[in-house]
């Protein structure tokens, strides 16, 4: 149930990303911002679900272009 939920937002996420492309930068920067904050604080699983949604949403993106 959790996970759906949570395929469920990255997919809004990628959604959104699709049609706002001058906000990519701003999403990306701040999935790495959130990245650095979890490693700093070895919050390792945390990285682990940041880096899936990074690359879904960099593949989602890659897709539709």
């Amino acid at each position: 149930m959790k996970m759906e939920y949570c395929l469920m937002l990255i997919g809004k996420l990628c959604e959104y990303a699709s049609k706002n492309p001058l906000r990519i930068p701003k999403v990306t920067n701040q999935l790495e911002q959130r990245c650095y904050k979890d490693l700093r604080n070895e919050n390792f699983l945390s990285v682990k679900v940041v880096a899936c949604i990074y690359k879904k949403f960099l593949s989602s993106c890659k897709e539709q272009k």
